[in-house]
Order: C-alpha cells, then sequence, then structure tokens
C-alpha cells in the first residue's frame, strides 16, 4: 500500500496512547500479582519500575526504527535487511507470532467467563459472537480499531479504576515489610514475569505508518507506558495490602476476588460490572492483534485481509472447540510469553543496531 493511500487511514497522534494502552492492559491485569510473587515476594513491586523503564526503551527504540526507514513498518524493514525470502519468513513468523497473542487473550477472557459468569456454559456460542464482533471491528480498517481502543479504554477509566479506591480502610501497610529481603537476580526474575502484561506494545511496529505526524505521537507513546506503568504499580501494592502473601497465592483472579468482596447499593456483584466492562477494551487489544496479523499476511503473503482475517477466525474456534484442558492452555500462554520477551528484547533491539549501522553507512 503506497503512502497516499495509507495516509486515509491514518489516526491522530494522541491516539497512540489509547492504542498502546488497549494492547499492554489486558485480562493479566487482573492475576498479574500471582505471578509476580512467585519470585521477588512482595518485594515484586519494586520490579515493576525495571521492567517500565525498559519498555520506555524499546518504544524510543521502535520509534528510531521506523522513522529512520522512511516512516515504514516491520515488514517492509524486514525485507528491507534481511532480503526477499527471509525477510518473507520472518515477517510470517511475526503475523502467527500476533495471531497467537490475539488467541491467547481471547481464550483467558472466556475462562474468565467461565469461571465467574457461567460455570455451566459451552464456550462456542459466546466464542462465536465476539468472533462476530471482531470480524466486524477488523474489517472496518485500522481507524475503526483505534476508535474501540478510545472506547475501551476510557469505560475502563470510569468504570475500572474508582474500584481501586474502594475498600482502602482494610489495606495493612505492614505487608509490604520487610522492603528487602529478596536478591537483585529475584527482583529481575520478578521483572521478568512482569514482561508478560506488556506484550503488545510491539503491535507499534505495523501501525506505526498509520498514525499522522508519527513524531509528534512519540510523547503519547512514553505517556502511555508511564501511566501503565503507574497503574500496574499502584494494583500490585493495593494487592499486596489487602491480601497476605498465604492468602494471595490461594487466591484465583486477585483483582476480580478483591472487587468481588466489596458491596455497593446499586450493585451487589461488582465483578459483573468489571467483566462486562472489560470486554470492550479486551475486544479492541485483540482486535489490533488481529490486525497486525492480517496487515502482514497482505504485505508478506498476497492474502487479502478479510480471507486471512477468517481464516484466523476459523482456528480460534476449533482449537476453543477441541483444546478445553487448563494445562496446556497454560503451556501455550507461558511459550506466547517466552516468544514475546524475546521478539521485545533481542529482536527489536537487532533491528535498532541494523538500523544504526545502515545510516552509519550512508552518511560515511
Amino acid at each position: 500500500m503506497k503512502q497516499a493511500s495509507i495516509n486515509k487511514f491514518a489516526v491522530s497522534p494522541y491516539l497512540v496512547f489509547f492504542l498502546l494502552y488497549a494492547s499492554m492492559v489486558e485480562v493479566g491485569i487482573l492475576d498479574f500479582q500471582k505471578a509476580m510473587v512467585q519470585n521477588a515476594g512482595y518485594n515484586a513491586w519494586m520490579s515493576i519500575p525495571i521492567t517500565g523503564i525498559s519498555m520506555h526503551i524499546i518504544v524510543w527504540m521502535i520509534y528510531k526504527i521506523c522513522s529512520s526507514n522512511g516512516d515504514t513498518d516491520v515488514n517492509e524493514i524486514n525485507q528491507r535487511y534481511f532480503g526477499r525470502w527471509i525477510g518473507r519468513a520472518l515477517n510470517a513468523a511475526i503475523v502467527c507470532y500476533f495471531a497467537f497473542g490475539a488467541f491467547i487473550t481471547f481464550r483467558l477472557y472466556l475462562a474468565i467467563i467461565q469461571y465467574f459468569l457461567f460455570p455451566e456454559m459451552s464456550l462456542l456460542p459466546i466464542s462465536l459472537m465476539l468472533a462476530i464482533l471482531l470480524y466486524y471491528i477488523v474489517s472496518g480498517g485500522f481507524r475503526s480499531i483505534a476508535g474501540i481502543c478510545f472506547w475501551g479504554v476510557l469505560c475502563s477509566f470510569v468504570a475500572v479504576f474508582p474500584l481501586n479506591l474502594l475498600g482502602l480502610n482494610y489495606l495493612h501497610t505492614r505487608n509490604l515489610f520487610p522492603l528487602w529481603n529478596h536478591s537483585v537476580t529475584e527482583l529481575l526474575l520478578s521483572a521478568k514475569s512482569m514482561v508478560l502484561q506488556y506484550l503488545g506494545i510491539e503491535t507499534l511496529l505495523v501501525y506505526y505508518p498509520f498514525i499522522q505526524t508519527p513524531a509528534k505521537s512519540q510523547k503519547w507513546a512514553h505517556s502511555s507506558v508511564l501511566f501503565v506503568t503507574s497503574y500496574y504499580l499502584i494494583t500490585l501494592l493495593i494487592t499486596f495490602m489487602y491480601y497476605s502473601e498465604g492468602q494471595l497465592r490461594r487466591v484465583v483472579w486477585p483483582t476480580l476476588h478483591r472487587v468481588a468482596l466489596l458491596k455497593l447499593p446499586l450493585f451487589q456483584r461488582l465483578e459483573y460490572l468489571v467483566i462486562s466492562v472489560l470486554l470492550i477494551k479486551i475486544i479492541a487489544s485483540i482486535a489490533l492483534g488481529l490486525w497486525a496479523a492480517c496487515r502482514g499476511a497482505k504485505q508478506s503473503l498476497r492474502m487479502k485481509q478479510p480471507v486471512s482475517l477468517i481464516l484466523i477466525l476459523a482456528v480460534f474456534m476449533i482449537v476453543i472447540v477441541f483444546v478445553k484442558e487448563e494445562s496446556f492452555i497454560k503451556l501455550m500462554s507461558d511459550f506466547y510469553e517466552s516468544a514475546g520477551f524475546y521478539f521485545i528484547y533481542a529482536y527489536v533491539p537487532l533491528l535498532f543496531v541494523l538500523t544504526r549501522f545502515r545510516k552509519t553507512g550512508k552518511s560515511s
């Protein structure tokens, strides 16, 4: 697609804040605390700023990579740096990566619905309804996805954020002490487990050309990373002060469980409200991942986006019907976490180094 035609679908720079937020805050916000505790106990909150700072560096690298290559995306950069065949192979792998990430989010959200709302209900009917909704959003183009990200984030701001302020009288600050009883290695391992929550930030490599004046959007991208890091840190601290470490290890979906214990005059089951409101933002995150996969399939595999979208959603349905073991779903989630870790901390820096060498070579 030529740059002139891309400009018709470009979005305002400030929307990058909502696009990144929607991709970084997913279902993991409901249970990331359990993974954090495994390595560093209640000192794990110190790991979140470490991960957040590294994400700022990754965002800076992405902007340097794309801007130095004429405001293009990762699919064209791969073919430019690695040649036609290796570049296409890398692009095909990236297509699978984004599609796989979208599926993991899709399946984990279905698990929450089944656990809290409809324990006896088959997943197939609601999966089909969500798949139809996803097809409608993604087929509408990138501007539609940016719009749903905006409204999804806005709804979570209005309906979910205030819930963190409820129950402050039940917090115990002494749970956070002693402040330093774990090693630096344990804190780094905890920071590594936190990377899973930020996966989705790499979609910026795909939709970068769809941003009007991308250079102006960089401040919004860093603002989003800072806000998300602060949100994760506050949520983790509140959870740590609400539960003892022993209690937290036994609780399923700690954020929802804490909300479920709260009672309001008009809402006796607040977790139902949270799950329902999060649907908009979760759908936005999945749609963004699907669009990135379909965009890559169009550029590298010469496959029309509606066709690739239907194929991916069909695979979603097949896997959901035939794969129901929680252990296998956990295995897929762990694999996605490992792939995402190397994508962010190995592949992106590699592109950055190649970009700097290429730029130095041209200048000399």
